[in-house]
């Protein structure tokens, strides 16, 4: 649950930003020491967009929804990903050298443009790159390790509250496992949500470590986790109706169905002394972003 200002940007920020970058990238495109890379490429073309050696995207992993951008230059600039499709536009702020990007709006073309900060609101185009993908599935696109469910990222931490799944029976009772434990062991932390920024990014060592974090890493945690024990889960963003602020919670798919699950909440009321049930109603949220 994060402070109002989160909801105005991530509802306008991309809007912003967009508006910003077709302000300026004419004017700065041609000064730059930028690379263009397409693959343009039929559906099924999925060799990398490497034309620098510095900055490309990985794409062998597109049919199972992911892709790799490889930005190998010093980050001495705020660099960001654009990455959009027929349906829905998703920005990436770009903190390392690899970053797994998710396809996770469904079959059909991608557009992903990387760009940098040159100066104040000044971006300059130091990528594109376009890929088609047909044929995806649930059970591939969100059991991938991205950059806000990044189990391969924090290994050490996943191994370690793995340990608690050696004689689970199913992938039901590693859920229950792994939402019990959360919920029991990790407080909501109001004074961080309270000074959280619009590209923050959770570190899932720090929540471990600390025991205290914010809805998005209660999240990311609980979608780490399955996710790395091959248990398809979403991420998402938007609104509870009742939390007032914006908020963070997951789905896991079992038995064939999206099930709604919210640990943060859960977390507090569990504490506090309150029973919960684990599953909860999926019509009293309502998302804008999904992972």
């Amino acid at each position: 649950m994060m402070k109002k200002f989160i909801t105005h940007v991530l509802r306008g920020l991309l809007v912003l930003a967009l508006i910003v970058i077709v302000m300026h990238i004419s004017a700065y495109a041609q000064e730059a020491a930028a690379v263009s890379a397409d693959t343009g490429g039929d559906a099924g073309e999925f060799a990398s967009v490497r034309d620098n050696e510095a900055v490309y995207v990985e794409t062998d992993r597109a049919p199972n929804g992911v892709v790799t951008l490889h930005y190998d230059a010093p980050l001495e600039n705020s660099v960001v990903a654009f990455v959009t499709n027929s349906t829905a536009l998703y920005m990436y702020s770009i903190r390392s050298s690899v970053t797994n990007i998710p396809l996770q709006m469904g079959d059909g073309a991608y557009e992903i443009n990387v760009y940098e900060k040159m100066e104040d609101t000044k971006y300059i185009k130091i990528l594109i790159a376009n890929v088609v993908v047909d044929g995806l599935r649930d059970e591939e696109v969100y059991t991938n390790s991205i950059q806000m469910v990044d189990y391969e990222g924090y290994k050490d931490v996943i191994d370690e509250i793995n340990k608690l799944l050696a004689d689970a029976q199913g992938d039901r009772e590693k859920v229950e496992i792994v939402y019990n434990y959360i919920i029991t062991n990790y407080s909501y932390s109001t004074e961080k949500a309270e000074g959280v920024r619009a590209e923050y990014l959770p570190d899932l060592r720090d929540f471990f470590t600390t025991g205290k974090g914010i809805c998005y890493d209660y999240a990311s945690l609980f979608a780490s986790v399955l996710r790395s024990n091959g248990i398809p889960t979403k991420l998402l963003m938007g609104y509870r109706n009742d939390v007032e602020k914006y908020h963070s919670w997951n789905e896991v798919l079992l038995d064939g169905k999206w099930l709604a699950i919210d640990t943060s909440c859960d977390a507090q009321l569990v504490q506090a002394g309150t029973a919960v049930e684990m599953i909860k109603d999926s019509s009293i949220f309502s998302y804008t972003r999904e992972y």
